[in-house]
């Protein structure tokens, strides 16, 4: 339903109109002046829900509280998106580092978040990626019990990552 293809009181042209009451039962068919005047007995609005069919379908509601409450939803589904936050380390990080970067995470996924774990060979390290497997899997160990792997562990030129959500 459009907003701007609505047809409220007035501005409906049909002769009757299916009727559907503020509570969402069916009244069955009116003269649309008379489902009008039931509306404004109400303090409520007559919105032409379907204009398809010969008959066209309308509800009595409060039409600015209709539209409130839709773009109330509306925002709140688009700020309702998972974020994909990276945490990037080397092959040569300590594990007192891992740790805090195991506790940044958990933050991460606490907030709702999805959290990719990068290790980043640069140069030299690149004949040594045993190590940076080494590194991954200890990071991943110490989520385990908290996280479900989304992506395994997969070597991409010379970036070794992994992704992980919160388990359910």
């Amino acid at each position: 339903m459009k907003t701007d293809t609505v047809k409220i009181n007035e501005a409906i042209t049909a002769r009757r109109v299916n009727l559907v009451g503020e509570n969402g039962e069916r009244l069955g068919e009116f003269k649309t002046s008379d489902a009008m005047s039931m509306a404004f007995e109400r303090g409520l609005d007559l919105v032409e829900m379907d204009a398809s069919s010969d008959v066209p379908f309308c509800k009595i509601m409060d039409y600015s509280k209709f539209l409130y409450q839709k773009k109330k939803k509306q925002k709140s589904s688009s700020s309702t998106t998972i974020k994909v936050k990276q945490l990037t380390f080397s092959p040569r990080t300590e594990e007192h580092d891992l740790m805090i970067l195991v506790n940044k995470a958990r933050g991460m996924l606490a907030d709702g978040d999805k959290v990719r774990f990068v290790i980043q060979f640069r140069g030299r390290e690149m004949a040594h990626t045993a190590l940076g497997f080494e590194r991954m899997q200890y990071v991943l160990a110490a989520l385990s019990d908290e996280v479900t792997v989304e992506s395994p562990l997969k070597l991409m030129g010379n970036v070794l990552s992994a992704q992980v959500t919160l388990a359910k």
